[in-house]
């Protein structure tokens, strides 16, 4: 008796090391987002600003909508040339939380899903604290993707058992 014990238990640890096909799924599309995201941040470590600002100065003046709507990237654009460093340096720390918390979930490892989280959750929160009261609904629109994918492996994490 307690050696079919033995045996079931040996079973299930087994069984439970490998890795569910939904959490490797997810932790491929994470490694292949990490590095769009960041060739995106070295792409804008690239970007002269104040160049950029010069363009946007130079459209020709529009009305309605798109008018609107150069005012609204050049605030942006503002927002970022001010505060290059730290939304660099965030989105870099970011992306390195990512892969390093969905390697850590391909080992099953539960600590994994909150460095992910942590690291998902970071670029959105800084970019909303720096554009308070000039365009939240567009940083709140940064939290979509990074909320989705928090949720789709939370429910993953019943298989995360170290």
């Amino acid at each position: 008796m307690e050696q079919q014990i033995d045996h079931l238990h040996l079973e299930n640890e087994q069984g439970s090391n490998k890795l569910p096909s939904m959490l490797n799924i997810l932790t491929i599309l994470t490694f292949i987002g990490s590095g769009f995201a960041a060739i995106g941040l070295f792409g804008n470590m690239a970007q002269n600003c104040e160049k950029a600002l010069e363009k946007l100065d130079e459209m020709p003046e529009m009305g309605g909508f798109m008018a609107k709507l150069m005012d609204f990237s050049s605030s942006q654009l503002e927002i970022f040339c001010e505060n290059k460093s730290l939304i660099l340096a965030t989105g870099f720390i970011g992306v390195a939380l990512c892969i390093y918390g969905a390697l850590q979930m391909r080992r099953l490892n539960k600590q994994g899903f909150l460095i992910y989280a942590i690291g998902e959750l970071l670029s959105p929160i800084v970019m909303l604290i720096l554009t308070a009261g000039s365009s939240s609904l567009l940083a709140l629109s940064g939290f979509v993707v990074p909320v989705i994918f928090i949720l789709l492996y939370a429910s993953q994490r019943k298989y995360l058992v170290h």
